[in-house]
């Protein structure tokens, strides 16, 4: 019985450990559904400064950036402002992933009558909204900047 309490007196310990709190995965998503260049931008200033700041504490991180709406143009490989940190982010940063929204596709398809070009490694999600709910209902925290 003592041997029992003992054990689970322990294991409570490295619970609480150091190494446990370093264990810890920190998830956001971040809401992109701005046309406008700079707010682009300041999302993926917020993504790789979060980024830098856990892999500093030596903890996970994950990071998805979530574009619909205007917001799409930042993954647009014909039309980004931002193609060369898009690219350099997809191609370097593991942490940070990017999702479209196949809702605001299908409105671009029938709008400019042409398949619209997504950059490789972009993940398509079905609607942007419903995706940024339900990785809210999942834990994530939300960042809109």
């Amino acid at each position: 019985m003592i041997r029992h309490a003992f054990l689970a007196v322990l294991l409570g310990l490295a619970a609480f450990s150091p190494a446990a709190a370093e264990s810890k995965l920190h998830r956001v998503a971040i809401q992109v559904s701005d046309g406008d260049p700079a707010r682009m931008n300041l999302a993926l200033n917020n993504a790789i400064n979060i980024v830098k700041v856990y892999q500093a504490r030596k903890e996970a991180v994950e990071v998805r950036i979530v574009t619909y709406g205007p917001g799409v143009t930042l993954v647009r490989s014909d039309s980004s402002p931002l193609a060369t940190r898009v690219k350099s982010f997809v191609d370097g940063v593991p942490e940070v992933g990017f999702d479209v929204c196949d809702n605001t596709l299908t409105g671009l398809r029938k709008t400019e009558g042409r398949e619209i070009p997504i950059f490789d490694g972009v993940t398509h999600v079905e609607a942007g909204a419903v995706t940024l709910m339900e990785l809210q209902e999942q834990g994530w925290s939300y960042l809109r900047p």
